[in-house]
């Protein structure tokens, strides 16, 4: 659908772009492919030991606990996923657009993977942007030519921007729909992307992102818990006393 209405309207000088075009998209899909079908670092019996060693449990956070299904104990930082049925080492997250678990073992491919497809839309919103401009512009859209009778000379005036966006809305309803797709998911890779990275650099995973708040949650209720208990304690001890 892009290229339906994007790339044809691409001038002679701008037609490299049939070929850069489709070497992003290449790019963007062998990642894909290489994601999809990637090991996110599996547990099993013959490697359990040594993720054991290079996550080791620490009794608090990551308690010592067996995996109910693979039959094997888990190593700290690890996970099982029912959708993939197994256990994964660092376990990240399962991503649904893979349809793969994110882990140890493909990390480093999955934030490919990002990178190139954030490149690819943004490649593409840019190019379908400027394709539909220099469409209008050779349609006369963008500026008109107007007699001045006080120079006696014909100047080039800018048309409003309304005015543009509805003579593109009407000529090219699929070129405009297609550039702003790739804005938003242009948009939404760089922040995805920027959250996954920012994980990386605070050397954590998404999985201990979600069960750091949820210990930060049972720790506080805990507390307040026992903050209630201390404060019935007191208030009986006091009520005997009288």
């Amino acid at each position: 659908l892009y290229c339906t209405s994007i790339f044809v309207l691409l001038d002679p000088a701008s037609s490299y772009h049939w070929y850069t075009g489709t070497l992003s998209m290449l790019h963007s899909l062998a990642w894909f492919i290489i994601a999809c079908r990637s090991d996110p670092g599996t547990v099993t019996a013959g490697n359990v030991r040594a993720h054991r060693a290079l996550y080791a449990c620490d009794g608090g956070v990551w308690p010592e606990k067996m995996c109910s299904t693979c039959k094997l104990m888990r190593p700290a930082r690890s996970k099982h996923c029912r959708v993939c049925n197994r256990c994964v080492a660092r376990h990240d997250h399962h991503c649904g657009w893979i349809n793969n678990c994110v882990g140890l073992g493909n990390h480093r491919l999955f934030l490919a993977f990002l990178a190139a497809t954030t490149a690819m839309a943004a490649y593409g919103a840019a190019l379908g942007a400027r394709t539909l401009l220099a469409a209008a512009d050779r349609a006369g859209v963008l500026r008109h030519k107007v007699y001045d009778i006080h120079s006696s000379r014909v100047q080039l005036v800018s048309m409003p921007r309304a005015y543009v966006t509805r003579w593109l809305l009407h000529v090219y309803p699929l070129g405009v729909a297609c550039t702003l797709f790739m804005c938003a998911a242009t948009v939404l890779m760089l922040l995805f992307t920027a959250y996954q990275l920012w994980n990386v650099a605070a050397g954590k995973t998404q999985y201990e992102v979600y069960r750091w708040r949820d210990l930060y949650v049972q720790l506080l209720d805990e507390a307040l818990q026992r903050k209630q208990q201390q404060e019935q304690s007191a208030g009986g001890g006091a009520g005997k006393q009288e």
